[in-house]
């Protein structure tokens, strides 16, 4: 069995409340997590650094202009054949800052505590939790 490798982007975004922004997938059966909540991201292009990537993504999914910095790189499998390089960025952005979306169909605020409500993809939750962990001051 051959393993495809992809390289990928997320961004966790906070707010002065403290709280995640969350993007809601189209409910369509050709995408790898249909219905879930995420974190803005996506591919890294060929030529493309993950920094650009991070922005560009940034835009794309939400219209934000925010300051990102780096912040992880991990490895983690969408399936048993793909394993996807991804690169964690975070930054902030104000709660009433309007969100433009993408191809996502909705977004949220969400506090911490009321995390485990939501059905996260792409195995973000646990990134999430230990970001919250490990950067008190931001989170």
């Amino acid at each position: 069995m051959s393993v495809t490798h992809i390289a990928g982007v997320a961004m966790i975004i906070l707010n002065e409340r403290r709280e995640l922004l969350l993007l809601l997938r189209e409910q369509r059966p050709d995408i790898t997590f249909p219905g879930h909540w995420t974190l803005p991201g996506g591919h890294i292009r060929a030529h493309e650094t993950a920094e650009h990537a991070a922005y560009r993504e940034m835009r794309e999914e939400t219209g934000l202009s925010v300051r990102l910095s780096p912040w992880i790189v991990y490895r983690r499998y969408d399936d048993d054949q793909t394993l996807v390089h991804q690169s964690l960025y975070y930054g902030t952005a104000r709660h009433d800052t309007p969100v433009r979306l993408g191809e996502e169909t909705d977004y949220a605020w969400v506090p911490f505590d009321r995390l485990n409500r939501y059905r996260i993809g792409f195995g973000f939750l646990l990134p999430v939790l230990r970001f919250f962990r490990e950067r008190p001051d931001l989170a």
